[in-house]
C-alpha cells in the first residue's frame, strides 16, 4: 500500500508530507544530538502503523532533512533477500548509489542514500565486529541508519541491530529509524529484542480534515489546478483522511484536469474521475481482502466490521469479545489473542498507543469485507463457513 501512484520520473506531482509537524519535531529532536561529536540520540526511533499512512513518504522527507543537514551519512535498510547485515552496510558506505541484493533469503538489503558533505569511509576487515565498524563510520560523520519494513525483520538481523544501537550510541553521533507497520510490536517481541521499549515510539494514522484538505490541495495548486469548494468536501470525505487515498485523488485529478485541458476541478469532472478512483480503491481492498482469507480471519474480520459499524473506536476488553464471539476475562485464550495479533499486523485494526482504544485501518475496508461476506454466503448470514 505505501507504493506511491505519482510514479516518480513520470513528471507528476509529489506527495505533500501534511500533518506530521509533530512527528518531524520528535524527529528533529532527537537528530540534533548528532551534533554532538561523541554523542549519540538517547534511544531509537520506531515508526509505526498501518500500510498507506505515509511512513516512505516521512523516511524520504527525514533523509532529505539529513541531506540538508551537516553531513550526515545515511543508509536505509529494506526486507529483501541479501548477504549479512555487515557485508551490506560496508558495500553501502563504499559505494556513492548502490541497491545492494543477493541470494541468501529472509535478510536485508542496504540502499545507500546520498551523504551530504565530505566524509570519508574507513576500511575494514571481515573479521572485524560490526559495531566497531560503525563505530568508526560514526565518528567520521554522523551516522543515520533507516531500517524500512522492519515488521519483516529476521531475528538475527533484530539482535544484531539492537546491540549495534546501544553501543554505537554509546561511542558516537548515531540514530537508527525503524519504521514497520502495526505487526511490528509483535515482531520486535518475538525477538526477545527491547527496541520496543527503548526507542520514541511514533504512531502514524490517517490525518485530521484539514490536513487531507492541505495534503491535496497544495500539489494541485503548484500545477495551477483548483477545486470548486464542494468538490474538495467530497473528495476529503472520499479519501477518508487516508494519505494512500489522498495520493490517489491528486493523481487521479490531476490527470483529469490535463486531459481536459482544465484549471479547476469542477462537479462534471470529479464525476469523470469518480469511476477511476473506485477502481484503483477496489483493487485495493482485494489485495486487503486476500491477505486476510490467507491469514485465515475472515470471520473474525467480518465479526470486528459488524461491532464497529459507525462506531470510530472499540476498547480492548470489547475486541477480546468479539473475536472469541463470547465475552472473555482477562486472560482470554491465545488463540483469539493470534487472532487480534493478525488483524493487527495487517493493518485491519490498530491502536496509536497501548492505552488507546483500537481503530480501523481503513474504515471503509471493513465494509467492502461485510459486502464480500454476503457474496460467500448465500443465505446471507454473513458465516464465511462453507455450507452455512
Amino acid at each position: 500500500m505505501d507504493k506511491n501512484p505519482f510514479r516518480p520520473g513520470s513528471g507528476r506531482m509529489p506527495p505533500l508530507l501534511a500533518g506530521r509537524d509533530a512527528v518531524k519535531d520528535d524527529i528533529n529532536g532527537l537528530l540534533q544530538y548528532l551534533n554532538e561529536p561523541s554523542s549519540g540520540a538517547p534511544r531509537d526511533i520506531i515508526l509505526y502503523g498501518p500500510r498507506g499512512n505515509g511512513k516512505t513518504v516521512l523516511l524520504q522527507w527525514f533523509k532529505n532533512n539529513c541531506n540538508a543537514g551537516a553531513g550526515y551519512t545515511v543508509l536505509r535498510i529494506t526486507p529483501s533477500s541479501s548477504r549479512s547485515l555487515k557485508d551490506q552496510v560496508m558495500d553501502g558506505l563504499g559505494t556513492t548509489q548502490a541497491q545492494v541484493t543477493t541470494e541468501r533469503s529472509g535478510s536485508l538489503g542496504v540502499k545507500f542514500l546520498k551523504a551530504v558533505g565530505k566524509r570519508s569511509v574507513v576500511k575494514s576487515s571481515q573479521a572485524e565486529p560490526l559495531v566497531s565498524y560503525l563505530i568508526q563510520q560514526a565518528r567520521q560523520n554522523p551516522l543515520v541508519l533507516l531500517v524500512d519494513e522492519a515488521h519483516t525483520m529476521p531475528a538475527d538481523w533484530g539482535r544484531e541491530l539492537l546491540n549495534a544501537s546501544q553501543e554505537v550510541r554509546e561511542e558516537a553521533p548515531f540514530l537508527m529509524v525503524l519504521a514497520g507497520t502495526p505487526g511490528l510490536k509483535d515482531r520486535l517481541g518475538s525477538m526477545e529484542a527491547t527496541f520496543w521499549i527503548r526507542s520514541k515510539k511514533i504512531p502514524l494514522g490517517r490525518l485530521d480534515a484539514s490536513a487531507a484538505a492541505d495534503a491535496i490541495l497544495t500539489p494541485l495548486h503548484t500545477e495551477g489546478i483548483s477545486l470548486a469548494p464542494d468538490v474538495l468536501t467530497q473528495v476529503v470525505a472520499a479519501s477518508q483522511h487516508y494519505p494512500f487515498f489522498i495520493q490517489l485523488w491528486g493523481a487521479i485529478l490531476w490527470e483529469t484536469a490535463k486531459k481536459t485541458e482544465c484549471t479547476q476541478i469542477d462537479q462534471a469532472l470529479l464525476d469523470e474521475a469518480w469511476g477511476a478512483f473506485n477502481y484503483e480503491k477496489g483493487l485495493l481492498y482485494q489485495d486487503c481482502f486476500d491477505d486476510i482469507t490467507k491469514k485465515g480471519v475472515e470471520s473474525a474480520a467480518l465479526a470486528v466490521a459488524n461491532a464497529f459499524g459507525a462506531r470510530g473506536e472499540i476498547t480492548t476488553s470489547e475486541l477480546r469479545n468479539i473475536v472469541a464471539g463470547r465475552p472473555v476475562n482477562l486472560d482470554p485464550p491465545k488463540e483469539v489473542l493470534a487472532t487480534i495479533s493478525a488483524l493487527r499486523e495487517l493493518g485491519y485494526v490498530w491502536q496509536g498507543s497501548e492505552k488507546s482504544d483500537w481503530e480501523p485501518g481503513i474504515p471503509s475496508l471493513m465494509t467492502y469485507v461485510q459486502t464480500e461476506a454476503q457474496k460467500l454466503t448465500p443465505d446471507n448470514s454473513g458465516d464465511f463457513s462453507p455450507g452455512m
